[in-house]
């Protein structure tokens, strides 16, 4: 299961951790160039 905390990228401006509060994109694949799935979830 895809938890929240999973989904938080660091932000070095305010050196700490945040969480996209919009819609996120997933992807899955074997390479950045040989993506197979995507998906768009919505962070609540």
């Amino acid at each position: 299961m895809l938890k929240a905390k999973d989904l938080e990228y660091w932000n070095t401006s305010k050196q700490q951790f945040e969480l996209e509060n919009n819609a996120v994109e997933i992807q899955i694949g074997s390479a950045s160039d040989a993506i197979l799935l995507t998906k768009n979830i919505t962070v609540k």
